[in-house]
């Protein structure tokens, strides 16, 4: 398709960004609503809450594990194939889950099915993002990876609703059908690169090269050659670093309100406020990134992290849960976006795809042992102190990594603009 039939203003990337918004926030909202459906569930079964977040933990380790299969075929056969058989497992799963009668099978539909088809939804839309700008990459992937925010504001407190009136069982049949319908309808229209519109990255028809400029190649490195590298491991275990948190966040804060004495909706409302501070995370982060560049947003990010896990365990009354809320999702979206920025620009973007899927693993990896730490502890002391405090260790612990990583930062094949 040529490029003359895009106007400058309708530059296909930002419907690429426009569409992985509304798919993000399908897919992301009922991951984020499983603290909701957490007590409901615990207390029918009779689980321990070890037992309960045991699920997210196979969730998370499954999609890690696939994480870099996804990214390898996405960058392959393009978005549409790959998020239209993401979102088939997804719908199926939670349409299985409606008719849960056991723990095996709250492992089975919501581990591994559910698990599978998630193992994409995150890495697909941030690599295709990638590849659609440089200049302006920040602002694109956080736009984008915004949509994860909305759907925090958007999904939990409907799920609390659709509990409270109905049951558990009617919220996951008609997430299921959401994800089918919604997904499915949009993922056709997904492109793959500019190439396909007849355009380069910021839909430019021509190199933009300031004079003595130097431009990063756009091949860069391979996954192979990403992997003995310091950098990649540095970014590896910050991502770990930074999924901890978000998953004691995301699995334990609604019990940990409920369990202060506050009722089941105004919990689910505190991931509401994550997901409202999370979208000017992402936007002022992403713009950050691209004035300033991704250190000092990113560890001002992880800094902001901390403070909120330390502060949900002094929280009491709904503002306070609120407040804390709204921190850490400012501070989670915006380390966030910075980390994830910093992939294309470290290695370039020839195989993008699968460099974001491989260091996903280390993001799985954090996010299971978030999401069963916090269970384990509760199920030990009794109470979830400990897991958040460790939450905001963590947090820290990744503020210095992120400056010891850009004393590592790979030289990439460049070539320099005319003088």
């Amino acid at each position: 398709m040529k490029a003359e039939r895009y106007p400058p203003r309708l530059f296909y990337g930002w419907i690429n960004v426009a569409l992985f918004f509304v798919i993000a926030l399908v897919m992301w909202g009922p991951q984020y609503s499983f603290g909701v459906f957490f007590k409901p569930l615990a207390t029918e079964f009779e689980w321990t809450r070890a037992e309960t977040s045991a699920a997210m933990t196979i969730n998370l380790f499954i999609g890690g594990a696939l994480g870099f299969v996804g990214g390898g075929l996405s960058d392959r056969y393009g978005p549409r194939k790959v998020m239209s058989a993401s979102a088939i497992l997804v719908g199926i799963g939670y349409l299985l889950l409606s008719r849960l009668g056991g723990l095996w099978e709250l492992y089975l539909w919501f581990g591994l099915v559910v698990g599978v088809g998630m193992s994409t939804a995150y890495i697909v839309p941030a690599a295709n993002v990638s590849r659609w700008f440089v200049e302006k990459r920040g602002l694109g992937l956080g736009i984008t990876l915004a949509g994860m925010s909305v759907s925090q504001i958007v999904i939990p407190p409907l799920v609390a609703v659709l509990i409270a009136g109905t049951s558990w069982r009617n919220a996951y049949l008609l997430i299921g059908i959401g994800v089918l319908a919604v997904v499915l309808s949009l993922a056709g229209f997904l492109k793959k690169s500019p190439e396909d519109c007849g355009l380069l990255p910021d839909g430019k028809k021509t190199p933009h090269r300031p004079p003595g400029a130097v431009i990063v190649s756009l091949e860069g490195i391979s996954l192979k050659e990403s992997l003995r590298l310091p950098a990649f491991w540095l970014i590896f275990f910050l991502w770990v670093f930074g999924a901890v948190p978000a998953f004691v966040m995301v699995v334990h804060v609604v019990p940990l309100a409920t369990d202060a004495g506050i009722g089941p909706v105004e919990a689910a409302v505190i991931l509401s406020f994550i997901g409202a501070a999370g979208i000017g995370g992402r936007s002022v982060f992403g713009a950050m990134c691209d004035r300033w560049g991704c250190r000092a947003s990113g560890a001002l990010g992880m800094g902001l992290v901390g403070l909120s896990m330390a502060g949900m365990v002094f929280a009491r009354s709904p503002v306070a849960f609120y407040a804390a809320g709204a921190v850490f999702g400012m501070g989670y979206t915006g380390a966030d976006t910075a980390l994830v920025k910093l992939v294309g620009d470290f290695f370039g973007l020839r195989a993008v795809g699968a460099i974001m899927g491989a260091l996903a693993v280390g993001w799985r990896i954090g996010a299971s042992l978030g999401a069963i730490m916090g269970g384990i502890i509760f199920d030990i002391t009794r109470r979830y102190e400990a897991s958040f405090m460790a939450g905001s260790l963590c947090a820290l612990a990744g503020v210095a990594l992120i400056f010891i990583l850009f004393r590592c930062k790979p030289q990439l094949k460049a070539e320099r603009g005319p003088a």
